[in-house]
């Protein structure tokens, strides 16, 4: 299999929080690098899937922050947020969050 789908990204053991003041465990750390490996060697798309609670909003923030990316566009229901405002500002504090209201979207036909 490793021939067929080489691996871009091998696991080590290089501590990072990519500027987070909420350290990740170490698979989040890790994932966040292979994905941002994968943007870098340009995949345009990767599919981070778990169980909720595993620390996927941390991660998603996480590559953002190693992509040095200027904008993030999170989409995620309306329930949610607040979650994912919270969580932002609780690992980089300094980041500006602009929410977008669901009636905001629906004026605009999305």
């Amino acid at each position: 299999v490793d021939d067929i789908l080489r691996p871009l990204y091998k696991m080590q053991d290089e501590e990072d929080n990519f500027g987070s003041l909420v350290k990740p465990f170490a698979v989040q750390r890790e994932l966040v690098k292979g994905i941002s490996k994968a943007f870098t060697s340009g995949i345009r798309a990767v599919f981070a899937v778990g169980e909720m609670g595993v620390g996927k909003s941390l991660m998603g923030i996480g590559v953002a922050q190693a992509l040095k990316a200027k904008r993030t566009l999170i989409i995620s229901p309306p329930h949610l947020v607040n979650k994912w405002k919270k969580e932002v500002l609780k690992a980089y504090p300094t980041k500006r969050i602009a929410v977008i209201p669901d009636q905001s979207l629906r004026k605009l036909g999305v």
